[in-house]
């Protein structure tokens, strides 16, 4: 009888311990609980031209500079496109008995249109201008033809940008922002890119084209020269 007791004496105590443990583990959860969530900051950000807020004398110029090169680049096709698909092929370069003719072309444009440069740029292969290089973002665009007085050397890499690639797929297109022409950044351009096709309809080459963009000056959020550039790039 009494050992029966000191069990359920035993059990009894091993009954309310557990019970106040129980009571002990919800207070701290309770606790828990009552303290304020952290709020995860919220950043809105523009990450691309489609989504910004573009300024009608930003975009008026975009559309300018973008007509222009699509207008050039469907005069330059097939002629221009099957003497450059020639220049190519023969790995000549500069040296290719036609290339004073095609920078004479690109020249004539400049004139005529009122462009600070005019210019076109293939995708790399193996480091070097090509018909069929990678237009990824993986990928980058060298100059070819350049009737600059003070060209840039055949085959300088201008990197990959968005609209190199948009361009080469079949459609004229502007970079996101100005630049700076000059050392103090007064003198801006805006530029823009359109396929030329050889005879067969292949795209051959992006016809470049920097045109003034002086304006812009009062928008320095839309010149990757300035401090104060929003960095849209895509």
């Amino acid at each position: 009888m009494k050992k029966q007791r000191k069990w359920l004496l035993l059990l009894m105590c091993l009954v309310i311990g557990a019970a106040m443990a129980f009571m002990a583990g919800c207070g701290n959860t309770e606790e828990e609980s009552t303290e304020p969530a952290v709020e995860e900051e919220t950043v809105t950000e523009v990450v691309t031209f489609a989504e910004a807020d573009v300024p009608e004398v930003v975009q008026k110029k975009v559309d300018e500079v973008k007509g222009l090169a699509e207008k050039y680049a469907e005069q330059l096709t097939p002629e221009f496109g099957d003497e450059y698909v020639a220049l190519m092929e023969s790995g000549e370069g500069r040296d290719y008995a036609g290339y004073a003719d095609l920078c004479k072309q690109l020249a004539d444009i400049a004139e005529e249109s009122g462009a600070t440069y005019v210019y076109t740029l293939s995708p790399a292969k193996d480091k070097a201008p090509s018909l069929d290089g990678d237009t990824s973002e993986k990928g980058s665009f060298l100059i070819t033809v350049d009737p600059a007085e003070e060209p840039d050397d055949w085959g300088e890499d201008y990197g990959w940008e968005v609209q190199f690639t948009e361009a080469w797929n079949g459609a004229a297109a502007a970079a996101r922002s100005a630049w700076a022409d000059d050392e103090e950044g007064k003198v801006l351009c805006w530029s823009a890119f359109a396929p030329v096709k050889d005879g067969n309809g292949n795209v051959v080459c992006l016809l470049g084209i920097d045109y003034p963009a002086d304006e812009i000056l009062d928008y320095p959020e839309w010149n990757r020269d300035s401090d104060s550039w929003n960095g849209i790039e895509k």
